[in-house]
């Protein structure tokens, strides 16, 4: 079986043949990674070894397809020059079929081995699961693609970084939500400059995500969010403020209503929280801005009918 494995153009057959149990499969596969020294060989030896691993997928065997690729990938005995050899067999074995089917069985088993099967994938799958959530449509399967890109882009940060500037809006919204989930604060300079993007959506998002990232320290984002030109967004940001349980929030929305910093078309929006907050310090904010007579602008004219308003004057 060995020789059999290491003998011959084997790539196409070997996804058709019937791979051996899993512990012998495993035990040739390591054995011939170890001894094949021949480039051209050892190729032909990763193509059987993705081919049996597409087998057990393709037949919903997730625990023969993570057996196969531990036997490989987990403490290898294959010299270090040959890593590139075998990220490009995985690469090329995850074909747009094969991740559709293996995402379908993700969404109908989630569990820890399957987490496993895609956590040994590497780098290979991230692209691949990155690729694939930008075409996908299905609500549960998109689902599913985030949390597993959220699980291997930990260890594939950069990957997920370097995506940010490809040109398709939805692309980028997609990762705003995954490097939000990931809870890395290294993730929070690249989300930042998604504050900048040129569509809504990914600003809303790079919104939401930088607001689970920075928690209670978020307040000085989302107040800067309360001058962007989408109203989308401005109305995210009332939203996030009125659910953030920093303690200098109050304070911080009755400064910008005072000071004039929050529009018009959102100054009522911003004193219906600081009402609905309920703190003393939010209702002696408002109780000043709605006192206010002298010299006002067209904003703190605003302000003051908002605080009226939201006060029930």
């Amino acid at each position: 079986l060995a020789a059999a494995a290491a003998a011959g153009p084997v790539g196409h057959r070997a996804d058709k043949e019937e791979a051996p149990a899993e512990n012998v499969a495993g035990t040739i596969m390591r054995l011939l990674t170890e001894c094949e020294v021949r480039p051209v060989r050892f190729e032909r030896v990763l193509r059987v070894w993705t081919g049996w691993v597409a087998q057990r997928i393709r037949e919903g065997d997730v625990a023969g397809a993570t057996g196969l690729l531990e036997s490989v990938c987990v403490d290898p005995v294959y010299p270090s020059d040959r890593q590139n050899s075998v990220d490009a067999a995985l690469r090329s074995m995850l074909t747009p079929e094969l991740l559709d089917k293996l995402v379908g069985q993700i969404s109908q088993q989630e569990d820890a081995a399957t987490d496993g099967l895609v956590g040994l994938l590497g780098s290979s799958v991230v692209t691949a699961l990155i690729e694939q959530l930008a075409v996908e449509e299905d609500a549960t399967r998109r689902k599913v693609l985030i949390e597993l890109l959220t699980g291997v882009g930990r260890a594939h940060f950069g990957i997920l970084v370097k995506h940010l500037n490809d040109p398709r809006w939805y692309m980028v919204r997609n990762l705003a939500i995954v490097l939000g989930r990931t809870g890395f604060a290294r993730a929070v300079p690249p989300l930042k400059r998604v504050l900048g993007h040129e569509d809504h959506r990914v600003r809303n998002e790079g919104l939401r995500a930088l607001t689970i990232l920075l928690g209670e320290d978020s307040t000085a984002v989302l107040l800067g969010a309360l001058d962007d030109p989408h109203e989308r967004v401005r109305q995210m940001a009332v939203r996030l403020l009125g659910a953030s349980k920093a303690s200098d929030v109050d304070r911080e929305l009755g400064a910008a209503i005072v000071d004039g910093r929050v529009g018009p078309g959102e100054v009522e929006r911003v004193a219906q929280v600081l009402r609905d907050r309920g703190s003393e310090e939010g209702r002696r904010i408002l109780t000043q801005v709605a006192s206010k007579t002298l010299s006002l602008n067209r904003s703190q004219r605003a302000a003051r009918q908002a605080a009226k308003a939201a006060l029930g004057k």
